[in-house]
């Protein structure tokens, strides 16, 4: 239940440490965890199919690069927790068929669906040289992907020009090059879908922040706030008008041409743009003493933790809203606030696409309804040859929208338009 843990957590730190690295000698391995992955001490026996899930999301983790994907160099597996209690045959055979599945299948992958995080060195060097105790709210994207925002690449900012992103995610673009900032000028000024996670209190470049539509004359974000005002917008069903959070504040001034999706304190948070998406992230740096998960003794939950789920939903609604209409990333109907369902999409060499999905999320719901469903559209020669590859029955058409249902703890990998 902790904020800075979890399987989207991990999926969005393994992808901007593949970013750090990925014009380095350096090896990246993703780590397959058996024994912890943040579940009980017994993942690979409790909860074997979000292991599952982890397997394969993390091994199709992607750096965008000018030349190509740039896949993990490889894995490493943890096991040795119980003394000499060693994994069992079936436990490796589980092991090396997803292990050995899942990377062949990222060898064959040349497009990853969905928004791409988009790691910016020289706002972080900034920051770690001049200014490492403040917050710019270097925030990545890890609780908007519970979601079902299919996020599994990343890209760096010096390459923008040489890529075709669907919908990049800009994080903290301040202190860039001219090249870079002209890059993401003509970008937003062309109206292609563009995002920003940042402060405008010193995050995001002032002349960026003009063409994106908020801004602050604030230096840091400072002081906090705990309550947000939900403003009339098409991303607002079954949210309420007024929404905890854990917010660090600033003071921020939307353009006239921005819709403004929610504000804190009077402060637009997040606005909408054209199709240029700011969010001013709230956080909890500052409200809770760091690097624990409890107060008192009390453990928190994740709800708690975020303050609510509703800015992230709002989040991803737009995000998925944004993405163009050429993207084969499957955009969810309706996104539930208490039934996040993690999803991640791929393409292979031969045309075939590759739906991941999972129920994944402990603490967000305030019941103990765990089953969870996905439903999105496809064409309809698409959802007829939409066929789930690890389950039973676990996808279905509803009125031409295909229908994915998951149980507690339930993965399932589905593929549309497998050459047969």
């Amino acid at each position: 239940n902790c904020q800075w843990l979890g399987y989207t957590y991990q999926l969005t730190y393994l992808l901007l440490h593949a970013a750090i690295l990925a014009k380095t000698k350096v090896r990246h391995y993703v780590l397959t965890e058996t024994f912890d992955g943040w579940e009980s001490w017994d993942t690979i026996h409790t909860a074997p199919e979000r292991l599952r899930w982890a397997i394969w999301a993390y091994h199709h983790a992607a750096v965008l690069l000018p030349k190509g994907l740039k896949m993990p160099a490889g894995t490493y597996i943890s096991w040795g927790n119980q003394a000499k209690d060693l994994l069992t045959p079936a436990d490796v055979y589980f092991l090396a068929q997803n292990l050995n599945e899942a990377i062949e299948s990222a060898q064959k992958t040349t497009k990853v669906h969905g928004p791409t995080l988009v790691y910016s060195r020289p706002s972080m060097e900034w920051m770690s040289q001049h200014a490492p105790h403040q917050t710019i709210k270097e925030w990545l994207a890890g609780s908007v992907m519970k979601w079902s925002v299919p996020i599994a690449s990343v890209a760096r900012v010096e390459d923008l020009g040489e890529l075709d992103l669907d919908l990049p995610i800009l994080q903290t673009p301040i202190h860039l090059s001219e090249i870079c900032r002209q890059l993401i000028l003509e970008r937003i000024a062309s109206g292609k879908p563009t995002a920003i996670f940042a402060s405008p209190a010193g995050g995001i470049d002032y002349e960026i922040a003009k063409a994106a539509g908020l801004q602050s004359q604030q230096t840091f974000p400072g002081g906090t706030e705990s309550l947000a005002t939900l403003h009339l917008s098409p991303f607002g069903a079954d949210i309420p008008s007024l929404f905890p959070l854990n917010h660090l504040f600033s003071n921020n001034l939307a353009s006239q041409e921005a819709q403004i999706l929610y504000s804190v304190a009077g402060s637009p948070a997040l606005i909408l743009r054209g199709n240029t998406l700011v969010w001013d992230p709230p956080d909890w740096d500052g409200l809770y003493p760091p690097d624990i998960n409890w107060i008192n003794g009390v453990d928190l939950s994740l709800r708690e933790h975020l303050g609510s789920v509703y800015p992230y939903v709002l989040v991803a609604r737009a995000l998925n809203h944004l993405l163009p209409n050429n993207s084969l990333a499957t955009r969810p109907e309706h996104i539930h606030p208490e039934f996040p369902v993690g999803y991640v999409s791929w393409q292979h060499q031969d045309g075939s696409r590759y739906m991941l999905v999972g129920q994944l999320e402990e603490g967000i719901p305030e019941h103990t309804d765990m089953d969870v469903s996905l439903c999105v559209q496809l064409s309809s020669r698409e959802a007829t040859q939409a066929q789930s590859l690890w389950l039973e029955k676990a996808v279905g058409i509803e009125e031409g929208s295909l229908m994915v249902k998951l149980k507690y703890a339930q993965s399932d990998l589905i593929s549309i338009n497998k050459q047969r």
